[in-house]
């Protein structure tokens, strides 16, 4: 009988043990996470396109199809924050959604706001000296692959010296 009752403890004690561990694996294997696809205005995948959670270093890029999905751990408050070189960049709440579709829209800057300087930019209004534009136009017409090359003779001023092919001299 003695036997019979540790027996039947044991099985007990098993049983509750095996229950605990099925739904520890349970609640690890239902992490959240949020996946979707990131499209411009032509309905294209944006491929390299950076998703973010607000806040945090947590996200990950867009694959060649625009597609992403984030595995990592967060509430359903928190923003997804879409950024890519010459877009605009969007921030989204996930609200308890488990896919999430951006359409970017374009940033576009006009040539006369901003100028390019070595290897910066700067608004037109402040820089200080003197300013010249060489039109696409005239670039055009002189076949040419070294930019100082295209250059020289079309700015006043401009002195174009190259003393290697290299590109640090």
């Amino acid at each position: 009988m003695r036997i019979e009752n540790s027996i039947k403890r044991a099985k007990r004690t098993y049983g509750f043990l095996i229950v605990c561990l099925c739904m520890t694996l349970s609640v690890f294997a239902q992490q959240p996470s949020v996946e979707g696809i990131v499209i411009d205005a032509t309905g294209e995948g944006i491929p390299g396109v950076s998703v973010v959670l607000k806040g945090t270093s947590q996200g990950t890029i867009t694959d060649i199809n625009g597609h992403y999905m984030i595995t990592k751990e967060f509430s359903d408050k928190a923003i997804l924050v879409f950024s890519f070189i010459g877009m605009l960049t969007q921030e989204v709440p996930i609200e308890s959604r488990k896919e999430v579709n951006v359409t970017l829209k374009e940033n576009v800057f006009g040539l006369d706001e901003v100028v390019i300087v070595g290897y910066g930019t700067q608004e037109k209004k402040d820089i200080t000296g003197s300013v010249a534009l060489v039109g696409a136009e005239e670039l055009e017409s002189r076949p040419n692959t070294q930019l100082g090359s295209l250059i020289q003779g079309r700015a006043a001023g401009v002195r174009v010296a190259s003393s290697s092919g290299k590109p640090s001299q």
